[in-house]
């Protein structure tokens, strides 16, 4: 018997009700979802749209309710292995595969989809697999707080779930989505054939249990973001769309950073992994190529708590745990952003952010170096032996289980100066450290460490940031995709002559000198300059005296900026 699905009044508020005998936990998870949905779905229309209009509400339960007729080997209501599980779900309950998502990801890897995109706007049309068939149409939007949805399909199976898998393709977006969409193209191979991708779930287990862990973890990360507000139905206006080649697709499902090497993970991906079981990581790159906003990626996308820190000489060891300090009632422990951060990482998931490390003074990272070993529980409570020992039993007992809660853990230890010490455990605790590298980037210290160095589970590398990376956001700062690309290829520009042996520039344009470009333009060409002589403009006061080196004097050597801008006039905007 089918659920009967009744719209019902209470207080005011439309709400999704069930009926059915024996409904199962999923089932009623899955509809308790639609009825948060169906609160928030806007009735009326917006103006604009292009033809699109928010009619229905956004239904997840819709791909678990329909049947599975694409893949051989995969049922309805199959059950997802808890190997294979979300962390975002309830811990214990059962997991299902929902056909609507494993037609969506099908639709992808084999290339039956039509992506445009401008921007960050997309537009998806795809096959239906109702019995009427037809084309159906999706699209998507930023907006202040996340993304806007719209169109007519968004309570079927699949609309959802084929948005929401472009978006993490296209824009890099959703990472948890991403990462086993990528893990599911790694075993495809990339884009397939509809005939052999069908029956790869009876012949290859690997490609079965990568769809289901994809479904499972789309599943919970869509809900996550649409409870929190994230994703919203609405109506907008589409501006003229380019659409993705499939050349674009295939290179996108098998990971373009890296790909020549094998590697396919983004910085992002990295960092989550390493905040599932915690440890530290060392960000490496020049200033602009997005190390610092990586993190900010992560704590936002796993709601972590954040403790920052920014390099600087002259720092003492108080700096960094705490220190008394004369308050209204006398002298008081004020926490240092260390002490902070342990307390914090005793409760939830905690990233310590420290900026700019190789600005500290080596003798003063050795209280960062005591603070990230390692402690197992046996350690951990023998350091805590004596103040064991003067309390009474239960006291004891309950004081241990609270500092340490996990006998199988591991545990980072802070020395405090008042003779106490605060413990955390290891996977509650990320600690995050940048720097600027290389001898253009005059910083304190010559080298890390080697004792802090070899704490750091990884060092991740940053180079230039790829340009389906960089060029949605020079748009949105631009405000006009021409403006965008043409920023884009002065930075280019800037980099081949700062690598030719005889160029004459000291350093290439990174990220944030080109959005300060685009900015300039920008707001000359709003006072009415035409295009090509408002990045000229722009260019004087940002490119310039970036990348030109200068005179005893100290001013700008004049041949190098002749150079530069003679290169930018005929080389970016020669047909400007």
């Amino acid at each position: 018997m089918q659920p009967q699905l009744v719209l019902t009044r209470d207080r005011g508020r439309e709400a999704w009700a069930a009926r059915r005998s024996g409904l199962d936990a999923s089932s009623r998870l899955q509809l308790r979802t639609v009825s948060r949905l169906w609160g928030r779905s806007k009735r009326h229309p917006e103006p604009g749209g292009s033809g699109f209009r928010a009619g229905m509400s956004i239904d997840l339960s819709a791909a678990f309710n329909k049947q599975e007729t694409y893949f051989s080997g995969l049922a309805r209501r199959q059950q997802i292995p808890s190997a294979l599980a979300s962390p975002r779900g309830p811990a214990g309950g059962h997991r299902y595969y929902g056909p609507g998502i494993g037609y969506a990801a099908a639709l992808l890897l084999t290339g039956k989809v039509r992506i445009e995109r401008a921007g960050r706007v997309l537009r998806v049309t795809y096959p239906s697999s109702s019995k009427a068939g037809g084309m159906k149409t999706v699209a998507s939007t930023d907006t202040a707080s996340g993304r806007k949805w719209t169109g007519d399909t968004l309570g079927s199976a699949t609309a959802p779930w084929i948005l929401y898998l472009a978006e993490a393709l296209i824009l890099g977006l959703h990472p948890e989505t991403l990462g086993t969409l990528r893990a599911l193209a790694g075993q495809t191979g990339g884009l397939i054939g509809p005939t052999e991708l069908r029956a790869l779930p009876v012949k290859d287990v690997a490609v079965r249990d990568a769809i289901l862990k994809l479904c499972d973890h789309a599943y919970y990360e869509l809900k996550d973001k649409v409870e929190r507000g994230e994703i919203v139905e609405g109506s907008f206006t589409l501006p003229p769309l380019q659409p993705v080649p499939p050349t674009s697709l295939d290179s996108l499902l098998r990971g373009r950073s890296g790909a020549t090497e094998g590697v396919s993970s983004t910085p992002l991906q990295r960092l989550r992994r390493l905040a599932r079981r915690g440890g530290a990581a060392l960000l490496v790159g020049p200033p602009g190529t997005f190390k610092t906003e990586t993190v900010k990626r992560l704590v936002l996308d796993l709601q972590a708590s954040v403790v920052k820190m920014r390099g600087a000489p002259g720092v003492e060891d108080r700096d960094f745990i705490g220190a008394i300090t004369p308050g209204a009632s006398g002298p008081e422990w004020v926490d240092g952003p260390l002490a902070r951060a342990f307390m914090l990482a005793r409760q939830k998931l905690t990233v310590l952010q420290i900026d700019e490390i190789l600005r500290y003074h080596a003798e003063n990272l050795q209280v960062l170096v005591g603070a990230m070993d390692e402690l197992s529980y046996a350690d951990a409570r023998a350091v805590l032996g004596p103040v064991l020992d003067r309390m009474p039993g239960a006291g004891a007992d309950a004081f241990l289980r609270d500092t340490l809660p996990d006998p199988d853990g591991r545990y980072y230890m802070l020395d405090l100066p008042t003779g106490e010490a605060l413990f955390c455990p290891k996977k509650n605790l990320i600690w995050a450290l940048t720097t600027n590298m290389g001898e253009d980037h005059l910083q304190t210290a010559q080298n890390l460490d080697s004792a802090l160095l070899s704490r750091i589970d990884l060092v991740i590398d940053y180079d230039r940031p790829e340009l389906d990376v960089v060029l949605p956001i020079y748009e949105s700062v631009a405000g006009d995709a021409r403006l965008a690309r043409l920023g884009y290829e002065l930075e280019d520009l800037t980099y081949a002559i700062a690598a030719d042996a005889e160029g004459t520039l000291v350093r290439p344009m990174d990220a944030r000198k080109t959005i300060a470009l685009l900015k300039e333009a920008r707001a000359c060409v709003e006072e009415g300059m035409p295009l090509r002589q408002a990045v000229l403009e722009a260019a004087f006061v940002t490119a310039v005296p970036h990348c030109c080196p200068r005179d005893a004097r100290g001013l700008i050597e004049v041949a190098s900026r002749q150079d530069l801008i003679k290169r930018i006039t005929e080389e970016v905007l020669g047909t400007a």
